[in-house]
């Protein structure tokens, strides 16, 4: 036993044997065929009949859409990305694949996008999937989207004031309005607007998630509260909080997740302990922080406004049963991703 060990852990030996043991599990089940992939004639890049890498290696470039876009227009409507995962690109199929009751699941792909617990975009079970639709549908109703646009409108007239300060700077101005950079010239401002916009949206999707914009717009600046212990305080209130550059979190996760997915099951474990994915977990853990905190803060504080957190905290299953705390924080978690992110 001792021998073996001193081999496995040789500097030279060590790896060799590591990197054998990966290819024999990859090249094995590829030419045996069992499941007739070589057989059924689909055509795709050679390292993504054999291994999930090549697929894993164009999510974390950021440009998997791409590059699986400019397959199909090698290879044609059907496309082989990863040994268990075929591309479609052919509009007659998209009622045969996603059509309702075909017994289609999600796959585990979405596994890497749940945090706290599970919510309604990442739960793989029906029966659940039903029970949380049944709870959150009705927040989206038409007249409740009316009753959000105040809060959109309030957090526009506070962007305008912000634009009206560079607009009135002196000519020749060169300077900041918090990390932003701005310059008059021949009466005219020039600035990247492009951070403003998600200002607005974090503040809009704050205010009606949480009860209160983060206050980027006021702070002219990447920043919101998240709780300390990340996911660990989910059920907590009164958290220690600290501050974050939350847009660019939210990027991170995004990244992260979407890589993380195309990741098998059996290895994700060991890839989060890599530099990138664990910057990248690092970020899911404090998106989930910045969700505890907010929704601590409205808990603690209880208030008869009409947003989408007061419609979660109203909603009910066929039970007659609400949500609770952490399932709570969760899909108001899925509501800052889906309304910011979308919107950024």
């Amino acid at each position: 036993m001792s021998s073996l060990l001193t081999i496995v852990f040789d500097p030279v030996l060590g790896p060799l044997i590591a990197l054998s043991a990966i290819a024999i599990v990859h090249f094995v089940p590829f030419y045996l065929d069992r499941l007739g992939y070589r057989k059924n004639g689909i055509p795709g890049p050679f390292l993504a009949q054999v291994s999930d890498f090549w697929l894993v290696q164009q999510a974390a470039s950021g440009k998997r859409s791409e590059s699986v876009h400019e397959e199909h227009k090698k290879y044609g409507s059907f496309v082989r990305i990863a040994p268990n995962h075929i591309s479609i690109s052919d509009p007659d199929a998209l009622q045969v694949i996603y059509a309702h009751g075909n017994g289609t699941l999600k796959t585990e792909f979405y596994d890497a996008f749940v945090s706290i617990r599970r919510g309604l975009f990442n739960t793989r079970d029906r029966a659940e999937h039903t029970r949380k639709r049944k709870v959150i549908s009705h927040i989206f109703s038409p007249k409740n989207v009316q009753d959000f646009e105040p809060n959109i409108r309030s957090a526009m007239a506070k962007l305008f004031l912000q634009l009206d300060k560079i607009i009135s700077a002196p000519e020749g101005t060169r300077s900041y309005l918090g990390t932003n950079y701005f310059r008059k010239k021949q009466d005219r401002a020039y600035l990247d607007i492009l951070p403003w916009f998600n200002y607005v949206a974090f503040d809009v999707i704050g205010d009606l998630v949480f009860g209160e914009p983060f206050g980027m717009i006021d702070a002219a600046r990447d920043v919101a509260a998240v709780a300390k212990g990340g996911e660990k305080d989910a059920s907590q209130s009164g958290a220690e909080v600290t501050y974050i550059p939350a847009i660019r979190i939210l990027n991170e996760r995004g990244d992260f997740s979407a890589t993380l997915g195309t990741v098998p099951v059996w290895a994700r474990p060991y890839v989060k302990k890599l530099p990138w994915f664990k910057k990248g977990d690092k970020a899911c853990q404090n998106l989930a922080g910045l969700a505890i905190a907010a929704v601590n803060r409205r808990l603690d504080n209880p208030t008869d406004r009409v947003d989408l957190l007061a419609r979660l905290q109203q909603g009910k299953d066929d039970n007659g049963v609400p949500l609770g705390k952490e399932e709570l924080t969760a899909e108001a978690l899925t509501q800052l991703i889906a309304g910011s992110d979308t919107t950024s």
